[in-house]
């Protein structure tokens, strides 16, 4: 959409178009009633459990430099505050704490479906054992490794598991006898009134910081955000996927944003039959800075937020699927039959073709 909000008549011609097609079909099955009740609540997760996961060993070095990148302090104090909610947390204090733990490409032994997924522990003070416990060990602890490089005897303690694609899960540590989350771990969820650290490897596909009613309605936001599909199919790229783990890692800092826009939205749209057209003249109106049902106390700006969706949905719809979006490449396939992209002569294999990538 032009920046002045205004529609060129090719514009309104594609429009029609689009409406009689079947994108028209695709975002109609994500579109909510108007009876739609809005649901505050975390996301429901089934854990998965210890099937086909396998301790590996790992290089000290490697480890070394893992901790050197992920748990470097910044030199600002509270460098993820969060409007202060993370004050006094060790988390605002960490560079890059979101990685934690570390969900690595593998290693040379290793199978191609599977990640290595290694867990750090600093010690601050006496911690002459610490253990791993959840989900991926079946809850029997396993001893974590005390660092020693070259002679010398580091606070870090540290285990690396493989674990296959597309799964989630809890855990602890166990510190002289003492269960505790991973202070540095940003995604945390109670089960059973206890409060467990969560990871999920690649390509996951369930939700971990956006719950269903938001997913949904998140679902026909970028599907008109972004318009186009497979020939002769009605694939969904996967960018709602995309967009919820990026909130739980890299991008944290951005979920409140979707927590505080989504439910204005949804109230603005849910007052008349929803349709392709109405969600499309509700983002012009964004863009223009005069939304209805928008409560510029709470975000005074809701072009930014336009702009923060339009980005995530491109990034989901072509960044690499082991971030969660472009399902099944369906981007990149995209991009091969309208541009002729040989998006598997740079993909690592099974995938594609490319033998020195490994993902």
């Amino acid at each position: 959409m032009p920046a002045s909000g205004k529609t060129s008549p090719k514009r309104r011609v594609s429009r029609r178009k689009l409406l009689k097609g079947s994108l028209y079909s695709l975002i109609s099955s994500y579109l909510v009633p108007n009876h739609f009740l809005w649901a505050a609540a975390d996301p429901t997760i089934t854990f998965n459990n210890n099937v086909n996961i396998s301790k590996c060993s790992t290089d000290e070095q490697v480890i070394l430099n893992l901790i050197r990148r992920s748990l470097t302090p910044t030199a600002l104090p509270l460098a993820h505050s969060y409007n202060g909610l993370w004050q006094g947390d060790v988390r605002s204090q960490i560079a890059t704490g979101w990685s934690l733990p570390l969900i690595g490409k593998g290693y040379i032994e290793k199978p191609i479906d599977r990640n290595t997924v290694t867990f750090i522990f600093k010690a601050n003070g006496d911690a002459s054992e610490v253990y791993l416990s959840g989900s991926p060990t079946d809850d029997q602890p396993i001893q974590m490794h005390q660092l020693n490089y070259l002679g010398a005897t580091k606070p870090y303690y540290y285990v690396s598991l493989n674990i296959p694609f597309g799964q989630i899960h809890r855990y602890k540590f166990i510190v002289n006898g003492t269960s505790i989350v991973d202070p540095n771990s940003y995604i945390r969820k109670r089960v059973n009134g206890f409060e467990w650290s969560v990871f999920y490897t690649d390509a996951y596909q369930g939700l971990v910081t956006l719950n269903e009613a938001e997913a949904i309605f998140l679902d026909s936001i970028v599907s008109a955000i972004c318009p186009f599909q497979l020939a002769n199919t009605n694939v969904n790229f996967g960018q709602t996927n995309y967009i919820d783990k990026i909130l739980s890692r890299q991008e944290h800092h951005h979920l409140i944003n979707y927590k505080i826009c989504l439910p204005m939205m949804h109230q603005a749209l849910s007052q008349q039959t929803v349709s392709v057209e109405l969600i499309a003249d509700y983002l012009k109106a964004m863009e223009s800075g005069e939304p209805n049902h928008w409560d510029y106390q709470r975000y005074n700006s809701p072009k930014h937020f336009l702009n923060l969706l339009r980005r995530h949905s491109v990034e989901g719809s072509f960044s690499h699927p082991k971030y969660g979006g472009n399902r099944d490449f369906a981007g990149w396939r995209y991009l091969e039959q309208q541009y002729g992209f040989d998006w598997k002569r740079f993909t690592e294999q099974p995938f594609g073709t490319e033998r020195n990538y490994f993902g």
